[in-house]
């Protein structure tokens, strides 16, 4: 997103599977997301399935 001329923190908005796009990008990156908003996304065990450690 910087490359385009975004600067963090980002508000991440995820539809459907975009949810769980937005859920991992802020489990990766959690200094640059100030949020997340969901709308009729991925259900939430789903995404728990995934095993992600953040970077430091």
């Amino acid at each position: 997103m910087t490359s385009v001329g975004f600067e963090p923190p980002f508000l991440l908005v995820g539809h459907s599977l975009g949810g769980l796009y937005a859920n991992l990008y802020a489990r990766l990156y959690p200094n640059e997301v100030a949020g997340l908003v969901f709308l009729e996304s991925v259900p939430r065990k789903i995404s728990a399935l995934m095993i992600i450690k953040p970077r430091q």
